[in-house]
């Protein structure tokens, strides 16, 4: 949803058709492109060059170019008059199904306002932000990154989004004019620099929920999201949209929080751009006047699918895993080349299941990402497995180590006997690595106990 466009954010008039060849009217290659749209900073999406890159080399085209940018910028009746619409405007929502790219897997929603007698043909896209914003990663993995609405022609964003082969649906809305000019008005409200802004929620404040919102404010009704015949909850429909990406899937999942587990309602579900087309389509006025005409689709990729389920290879290798490490601590014996191994193993199993539990402690507690919270695979992964790996590292046995691996057994065998109310959907994915944690600390409880199991393996210092 959050499509991964770079933007120059700037104050500037809408501009919609410009000198039909050279310079256009925003200093650009290709007349009416918005300098603070998403297209904008990295250049033309169709001859590649990048903005104030005039095609007229000449310096006076350049000083003109420039006095036309100061003017457009500093004009108050341009800044701050919308267009008016006429009676054969029209407003849509577009709708952008998923792509292959991770970014891109749960498709895309923006608002289309055309108005072909004035020239008008622009997209309002929610689902932008700036790279080269002060702190970015580090918001970003805190869940304070800011996302704004970005304002591109229409052709262009049209045409990016064929760039990628991606179906292109169109819902047009069934509004009148004074209601099509609210929403117009609201838009370029919203596209003010000091209102573009606005905090990400992945499942509550998105690309999908801000247009239907806006839409809402200038239709005045609400959008109940529609009828759906099979209940699911916000991880199921998530899931739905990393069919094939099995590792994504099961590392998404390992990381969401029992937020996720709780049945998303209709109108929740439109946090989804696919669940948003659904739901307008179903979408009606109290006199029974439907919101939105039926789907027309404006471009169809040839050869396009949505991504099959494939095999599920976390499971897979996760098993093949046990049974590989189960059967060398069987047959090991006194061998001590795999005795070596495993002790090295082991080493490495901890350290990285206690990092896994660090990480959810800080996505739990030192991020503000609502879906990551009250993580119940913190039960199994403990943060404190770190330590337990150094431990084993170093071959000694402080006193607290073998209770320390009775806690782990317990911790695997709880979460496993109370899979079914613990209020939280655990992948069933993770049951051999669970098992493996529960083999290998089991084993080390035995060798700790029987000197003979001992690794003879030489400690640094």
């Amino acid at each position: 949803m959050a499509e991964m466009s770079l933007q120059v954010f700037k104050s500037s008039s809408l501009q919609v058709r410009g000198p039909e060849s050279g310079v256009g009217s925003q200093g650009l290659c290709h007349p009416g492109l918005d300098p603070g749209s998403s297209l904008a900073l990295g250049g033309c999406t169709r001859c590649g060059n990048r903005p104030g890159a005039s095609s007229d080399r000449r310096p006076l085209a350049h000083l003109w170019s420039a006095l036309l940018a100061i003017l457009l910028s500093t004009n108050p009746s341009s800044a701050q008059e919308t267009p008016t619409l006429s009676e054969s405007s029209a407003v849509s929502v577009i709708t952008i199904l998923p792509g292959d790219p991770l970014y891109s897997a749960f498709g895309h929603t923006a608002i289309r306002v055309r108005d072909d007698s004035a020239g008008i043909d622009v997209g309002y896209n929610y689902g932008t932000f700036d790279f080269d914003e002060p702190g970015f990663y580090m918001k970003f993995l805190r869940g304070r990154l800011d996302y704004r609405l970005a304002r591109d022609r229409f052709d262009d964003m049209r045409y990016a989004y064929e760039y990628e082969r991606r179906p292109i649906i169109e819902q047009r809305l069934n509004l009148t004019i004074e209601e099509r000019q609210k929403l117009f008005d609201l838009l370029e409200i919203n596209y003010l620099p000091e209102n573009r802004a606005y905090r990400y929620e992945f499942l509550y404040d998105n690309c999908s929920t801000r247009p239907r919102d806006i839409i809402e404010e200038a239709w005045g009704y609400r959008m109940d999201g529609g009828t759906f015949s099979t209940p699911a909850t916000f991880r199921d429909l998530i899931d739905q949209y990393l069919e094939g990406k099995s590792w994504t899937r099961f590392g998404i999942d390992l990381l969401l929080g029992s937020t996720t587990d709780v049945l998303a309602r209709p109108r929740q579900r439109m946090f989804l751009p696919d669940e948003f087309l659904t739901g307008l389509d179903a979408a009606g006025s109290p006199e029974s006047v439907r919101l939105a005409h039926l789907p027309d689709t404006l471009y169809w990729a040839p050869g396009y699918v949505r991504r099959e389920s494939g095999p599920a290879w976390p499971a897979i290798v996760g098993w093949l895993l046990l049974i590989a490490v189960a059967s060398l601590t069987l047959f090991a014996g006194a061998r001590p080349s795999v005795q070596d191994f495993l002790h090295r193993f082991d080493v490495a199993l901890f350290a990285t299941v206690g990092l896994l539990g660090i990480l959810i402690v800080l996505l739990w507690f030192a991020t503000e990402h609502t879906v990551t919270k009250s993580n119940w695979n913190l039960i199994w992964a403990l943060p404190t497995h770190v330590v337990l790996g150094f431990t084993l590292l170093r071959n000694k046995r402080p006193l607290w180590l073998v209770p320390y691996l009775w806690l782990t057994i317990v911790t695997v065998a709880i979460t496993v006997v109370g899979w079914t109310w613990i209020p939280q959907e655990f992948t069933p994915w993770i049951v051999p690595y669970m098992g493996i944690v529960a083999v290998r600390a089991g084993v080390n409880v035995l060798r700790w106990r029987l000197p003979t199991l001992r690794p003879r393996v030489t400690t640094p210092g």
